[in-house]
């Protein structure tokens, strides 16, 4: 399904109001689509004949692209400055699953059922089973957190670790680590967002603070058959990384934090 998170050009129309005097001639609403996370676009509800809009064949349907939703780009018309340039997005340019053609309107319509029904599916818990992934705990935590009510590290959760990655194996070449890049302080990644490695996320997870973890990871979870040009790391090669984790908060924080 199309998106408007990465648009297809062929899907975009322009549309450039001079000044104050030119009518855009569109009805806009909120529309929320995606999920993890979900984004407010302003949609387009209803075409007037005599605005602009319908001279560039703009539909109901369509989602103005930008950050933002539908009072904010009424701001924009209200308050310019001029020449304001909008895009219109048509969802349905791509058609439907058998590549039929699709009216914009039914396209949204299908982008939004489907964010509700991806909303309402619980995400599986990280796993190494199946991956080639070998995890080993080298130091029991400090104290567990893995009882009921204190549960070990999450997908969303934030995690304050020191590491040491190395090229193929305990003996290799160091590529990274908290002490070179970092001045021996710590780092944060919110878990399972993609902000390490694959092998990292999943190895990491239900880890407690004070626990110690080699995780030998298989480069389908690492840097895969391209490499990595910034690490200098050829393709199909393993990573083995030691994690310590010196704490865990639940939830992300409002500040997005670096990739590693």
């Amino acid at each position: 399904m199309a998106s408007p998170l990465v648009p297809d050009p062929q899907g975009i129309t322009t549309v450039v109001l001079d000044s104050a005097d030119m009518k855009i001639g569109v009805e806009l609403y909120d529309v929320t689509i995606g999920n993890n996370p979900a984004q407010t676009f302003a949609a387009v509800k209803a075409v007037s004949p005599r605005g602009v809009a319908a001279s560039e064949t703009i539909q109901p349907g369509m989602i103005v692209l930008g950050k933002d939703a539908s009072q904010g780009v009424i701001r924009r018309i209200q308050q310019g400055p001029y020449p304001i340039v909008l895009q219109f997005y048509n969802l349905g340019q791509v058609g439907d699953n058998a590549g039929n053609p699709i009216s914009p309107q039914l396209a949204l319509q299908a982008a939004q059922q489907a964010s509700k029904d991806a909303a309402l599916v619980k995400e599986p818990p990280l796993s190494a089973k199946g991956t080639g992934l070998i995890v080993k705990t080298v130091q029991k935590p400090t104290a567990p957190c893995n009882d009921v009510k204190n549960k070990g590290a999450r997908r969303g959760d934030t995690l304050e670790i020191k590491y040491e990655a190395r090229v193929a194996s305990p003996g290799g070449p160091i590529y990274g680590s908290s002490q070179e890049r970092f001045d021996g302080k710590s780092v944060s990644f919110v878990l399972g967002k993609g902000q390490v490695v694959n092998g990292v996320d999943i190895g990491v997870y239900d880890m407690c603070p004070g626990e110690i973890r080699t995780l030998d990871i298989p480069s389908t979870l690492g840097y895969g058959r391209a490499g990595s040009d910034v690490f200098d790391i050829p393709g199909d090669v393993r990573l083995w990384w030691k994690v310590e984790l010196l704490s865990l908060t639940k939830g992300e924080p409002k500040l997005l934090l670096p990739s590693f």
